[in-house]
């Protein structure tokens, strides 16, 4: 029998991993009986135990009223005054700060190996057993310091070979391939921008890397939106599915694609919503904010947390929850001066379309700089020509707005944020909604 160092490690630091796999069959089975029971009985359930057990979340209740919603801004104090009173030695993190409100958050040591069960049971679906498999990473990397190290200690432990994401050159993504090539790598997973630029490379280069790598099974993308058009380059390039992921690091993976292209939610250890600006709850089919409870973290309460998110939801053929649409976070709004609000995604499809016309285009990013002004940063050898121009400011007009200004700034490489994330679509701070 194979050795699982992630195992060991996980139960060593006090995560009773093997016990967290045993209740996650149990309650995958108790969920399939009837899902509307087993959810009124948990959101009851956590709801009871941080009123009785944390004092932050019993003061929010009293003052706001039982539907309030759990915001970043409400989080955003010292996380010793949000710890439940029976939190011990509980699981402690960050997060990224993308939707531009970091906070510290904790969960507790069940919770957080239950998470990783849930994780091993949506991969095991797909042929995947992150106890044993070893994955290429495409994740960033702190550049220095004892977190750097932690961070190749967790990826020797739990069998990940980190890529380095800040180098996208032809030469880095040719040091790629031969790391790819030099191990028996079983998956890809990390970010969506990152391997949509490593199957292009492969692609223009005739490099199909399941040839160099047979040993590959899936790509998994998370922590950015996955397009039609980009999944339709790394599948052809990769030669294996490649399978979306929708997570975060305080309530860990809420919704995965199975076999059947459904994006399901992970309904056994966790309840998602879709909400307006005012708590309410919204029918299937209509993009909202999104609201997540965590069913198990007693350390810290993530009820009716606005994770900063908009989906819409909807059933699939098994009754199961799933995400229909994932539109993206609320700072990913543009905002016009005549009080329109137009999806960050629309600006996808205006530079798309160029991208596919100018094929030296090799990455794009948008920023709005005022509420008529834009400036789209895009990573190429050559600029782009005057009709390129013409056609953006064509597109702007259809998907955005009329009588918008957009500037242009071209580099070898795009930068990334400090964790190897592309923010395709930023806006001012001084821009607000009215």
């Amino acid at each position: 029998m194979s050795f699982s160092t992630f195992r060991l490690a996980l139960e060593l630091q006090g995560f009773p991993y093997a016990a967290a796999q045993r209740k996650l069959i149990e309650l995958q089975e108790e969920c399939a009986q009837d899902r509307n029971a087993y959810r009124d009985k948990y959101l009851a359930r956590i709801k009871s135990y941080h009123r009785r057990h944390n004092p932050f979340y019993a003061r929010l209740d009293n003052e706001l009223g039982e539907d309030f919603m759990l915001t970043k801004q409400l989080l955003q104090q010292p996380l010793e005054q949000r710890l439940s009173a029976t939190a011990k030695k509980p699981y402690r993190n960050k997060t990224s700060g993308s939707s531009g409100i970091p906070f510290s958050f904790a969960i507790s040591r069940d919770a957080h190996a239950l998470s990783w069960a849930n994780i091993k049971s949506l991969y095991r679906g797909h042929g995947i057993n992150i106890d044993l498999d070893l994955q290429a990473r495409f994740y960033g990397m702190p550049s220095h310091g004892f977190s750097r190290y932690k961070e190749l200690a967790k990826d020797q432990l739990g069998n990940r070979r980190r890529f380095p994401v800040f180098d996208l050159s032809d030469a880095g993504l040719e040091k790629m391939i031969r790391q790819l090539q030099a191990g028996r790598f079983k998956y890809l997973n990390g970010y969506t921008s990152v391997l949509v630029q490593l199957a292009k490379y492969t692609l223009d280069n005739h490099l199909p890397l399941i040839d160099l790598v047979p040993t590959l099974r899936c790509c998994i993308v998370t922590s950015e939106q996955l397009h039609a058009g980009d999944r339709w380059i790394m599948e052809q390039a990769f030669g294996v599915p490649v399978l979306n992921e929708y997570g975060a690091s305080e309530v860990g993976v809420i919704a995965f694609e199975d076999s059947a292209g459904d994006l399901v939610v992970s309904q056994e250890v966790m309840h998602v919503q879709v909400v307006d600006d005012a708590g309410n709850d919204l029918p299937d089919g209509t993009v909202g904010n999104v609201l997540i409870t965590s069913y198990f973290n007693t350390a810290h309460p993530f009820i009716r947390y606005a994770i900063g998110d908009r989906a819409a939801l909807g059933l699939n053929r098994q009754g199961q929850r799933i995400i229909t649409q994932l539109g993206g976070r609320e700072s990913d709004m543009v905002l016009l001066r005549n009080g329109g609000r137009v999806p960050g995604l629309a600006l996808y499809y205006v530079t798309k379309a160029i991208m596919d016309q100018a094929s030296h285009v090799r990455e794009f990013v948008v920023h709005q700089k005022g509420y008529e002004h834009f400036i789209l940063r895009y990573a190429s050898d050559q600029d782009l020509s005057v009709q390129d121009h013409h056609a953006i400011k064509k597109a702007m007009n259809e998907y955005v707005g009329s009588n918008l200004q957009v500037t242009y700034e071209r580099s070898e490489q795009l930068q990334r944020s400090e964790r190897g994330k592309l923010m395709q679509f930023t806006r001012s701070k001084n821009l607000q909604e009215s």
